[in-house]
């Protein structure tokens, strides 16, 4: 080869090169210029236009395909994105193919982890025939659920309408009806609500969110007296925590953060999870039922299922069947009651016909919760949750209702106490508050030595579950995951008379001083029993 020819292709392997290296420059700088599929533009290219600023009808911004959530009264956009990754997530487009879109550009684009938590405004601009629309968008870090009501459709107590559910990437999309529920909770502003899916003919849609259980009955809790909102999540965590190791409890359905819109209103941070009622779908539904104990009824409260002739009194407490298919629920549900809650019954049976009916292990575990977490539920005839296993002919606690746990309230009639604005002399009576139920107390009546079972239990909690660098490491995960999806702030504005968290070292520094007291009282002999 002559040096000539060496050159030559040595020229034009320059030639390539660079050519690549400059549509690599080109490519990569017509895709910064691009942000989730629209184009961006600067201020001055905007001014340099004769644009007259007005309203455009008939736009819809698409998220993924779908309606982006809408918040009207601040003309603002709200899109969830991963926080696990610095790449932004999903594709924005128009209803309206005449309509081009434009956002400003912005420095904190190359920042999203900052701009998700410090819940920055992003311009967005909406060009039609000359006519300018400016709107907003922010990104949070939780999945977002969007309820639009159909207001001349109604079932009995219910709102129909239909659910778009964002959670990153993917979106979800049925009809459903929903109510407020809740009882005391009911009277405040933000509200809590059973929802279920509906296919287009009316039928059970049954959609998993966020990988929980697949189902068509859900519930999203507003958590609005918890100031630290992580209560509800961390009973559930715990108690599944501890099922996993112990298969003779149930688990509760998981709590998920997420944030609600209805109605193009910002409703703020909601709890979602599924309904205890689907643990039906674990027994042998012919002989199972989930029932409530509870001092009064209040049927539009619980709304489960249930006909008039269902319904009886059995002992000084209504119990509410949760199976139309079950067979003859009532026999084993009026033995429940006989040898554990009717006062004229109760003390003629013994410990072996007692724990006959029911599961020991689950019995001891919900009570040593009951305690460690200082509940307000689950105690006594105070809203205690069965599960008849048809399998084993054995009723199973299922524990329920985590608003009201580390003494986080007292109220009276719709006035609520927050504890962190309590004195000290109060608070302290709470650590040393000690819970118990009607059933275990009934059990150590009967046999004084089960003591002694729960002793042992409660230090073999308190080094896994219970113990309280797993409680206080839950509960920061819950705090930075909250701080960092940009909800602190959305939330303060949307309920300023909203508790939030006044003193973040209360909680922990109460859980730490509430479980040595425990520590203390379970090494002790029972002070009914002790000689």
């Amino acid at each position: 080869m002559t040096y000539c020819e060496n050159n030559f292709q040595k020229s034009i392997f320059i030639a390539i090169a660079l050519g690549l290296i400059i549509s690599i420059l080109v490519l990569g700088n017509r895709n910064s210029n691009i942000f989730l599929g629209i184009p961006l533009i600067n201020s001055f290219e905007l001014d340099n236009r004769e644009y007259k600023e007005g309203f455009i009808d008939n736009f819809q911004l698409l998220y993924n395909g779908y309606q982006a959530p809408y918040i009207k009264e601040s003309n603002l956009y709200i899109i969830p994105q991963d926080l696990s990754t610095a790449d932004w997530n999903g594709v924005f487009s128009s209803s309206n193919a005449g309509c081009q879109l434009y956002i400003k550009n912005d420095t904190f684009i190359n920042n999203k982890s900052k701009a998700i938590e410090e819940n920055h405004i992003f311009q967005l601009y909406i060009v039609h025939n000359n006519i300018l629309e400016k709107r907003q968008i922010i990104f949070s870090g939780l999945p977002i659920m969007v309820i639009k009501d159909d207001n001349l459709l109604r079932s009995n107590n219910n709102i129909c309408g239909n659910l778009t559910f964002f959670d990153t990437n993917t979106v979800s999309f049925s009809q459903l009806e929903y109510h407020i529920k809740g009882n005391s909770t009911s009277v405040f502003d933000k509200k809590s609500y059973r929802i279920n899916l509906k296919t287009e003919t009316g039928n059970k849609n049954k959609i998993s969110f966020l990988n929980l259980t697949e189902t068509d009955d859900w519930v999203i809790n507003a958590l609005y007296t918890d100031d630290e909102k992580v209560r509800e999540k961390l009973v559930a965590d715990l108690w599944n925590e501890k099922c996993n190791e112990n298969n003779e409890s149930w688990q509760f359905p998981t709590v998920e953060y997420i944030e609600v819109v209805i109605n193009d209103d910002y409703r703020g941070l909601y709890g979602l999870s599924t309904v205890i009622n689907n643990d039906l779908e674990r027994t042998d539904k012919r002989n199972s039922c989930v029932l409530k104990v509870k001092k009064y009824i209040d049927i539009d409260d619980f709304n489960w299922i249930g006909v008039k002739k269902d319904w009886e009194r059995v002992g000084p407490f209504y119990m509410m069947i949760h199976n139309e298919d079950a067979v003859n629920p009532w026999e084993n549900v009026k033995e429940l009651s006989r040898r554990f809650y009717q006062n004229d019954t109760k003390d003629n049976y013994t410990f072996s016909q007692c724990t006959d009916l029911i599961n020991l292990n689950n019995q001891i575990d919900s009570y040593l919760f009951v305690n460690g977490l200082n509940m307000t539920d689950n105690c006594s005839s105070n809203g205690v949750v069965y599960v008849y296993d048809g399998r084993t002919n054995t009723f199973i606690r299922l524990m329920h209702d985590f608003d009201a746990i580390f003494t986080h309230w007292e109220h009276d009639a719709a006035n609520p106490l927050i504890v962190n604005r309590f004195s000290t002399e109060r608070k302290n009576e709470f650590i040393a508050d000690i819970r118990s139920t009607t059933e275990m107390e009934q059990l150590l009546s009967k046999n004084p030595e089960l003591w002694s079972q729960i002793q042992k239990r409660w230090f073999y909690l308190r080094n896994s579950t219970f113990s309280t660098n797993n409680i206080t490491q839950l509960i920061d995960s819950y705090r930075n995951k909250l701080q960092k999806s940009g909800i602190w702030i959305r939330e303060k504005e949307r309920w300023p008379d909203e508790c939030m968290i006044a003193d973040e070292n209360w909680l922990p520094t109460f859980i730490s001083k509430r479980l040595e007291y425990l520590d203390e009282y379970y090494n002790k002999e029972h002070p009914k029993y002790k000689d």
